[in-house]
């Protein structure tokens, strides 16, 4: 069987797993738990993982998909700087290889931002909602949540 083409989306919990085989229209589909302090971690689990379920060579899917010379230097640069801040707890943000990613996948650079910012933009709308309700003044989450619990649930209409 050819090589398939991989695709995977990162939520906070679970890593999905989509594998493409071209020449058949196959697809394959699988959802991994994924809880790691390091995002990067649970992502390159969660693909392994969901290769191994399909017993899909790793190393064919790394070939067919590539790396540029970029991808390699950020790879050794979490790599070294790991070996200072990961024992502090401190670890790459998912964006880290965001922009080697998308010039990888042969966006052009003036992509880079509106991609990355339409993956944001209904948070960021979100926190506007919130600002107005408190006199435009910028929140901070709590760590620990304080306020009353089990309440029933308002339907928006009665709000």
């Amino acid at each position: 069987m050819a090589v398939p083409v991989l695709g995977f989306d990162v939520g906070g919990t679970f890593t999905d797993v989509v594998l493409l085989w071209e020449d058949t229209g196959d697809v394959r589909h699988t959802k991994v738990l994924t809880t790691y302090p390091n995002p990067a971690e649970g992502v390159a689990e969660g693909i392994s993982r969901g290769l191994e379920e399909f017993s899909v060579d790793a190393g064919e899917v790394a070939a067919k998909h590539g790396h540029s010379k970029e991808y390699a230097i950020l790879k050794e640069l979490e790599r070294q700087a790991g070996a200072i801040y990961n024992p502090k707890g401190i670890y790459p943000n998912v964006d880290f290889y965001s922009g080697v990613v998308y010039s990888d996948l042969g966006y052009p650079l003036e992509f880079f931002t509106p991609i990355f910012a339409v993956a944001r933009i209904s948070g960021w709308c979100a926190h506007i909602l919130e600002y107005t309700k408190v006199d435009n003044r910028l929140l901070r989450p709590d760590s620990h949540y304080t306020g009353k619990l089990d309440l029933p649930y308002k339907p928006l209409s009665k709000r």
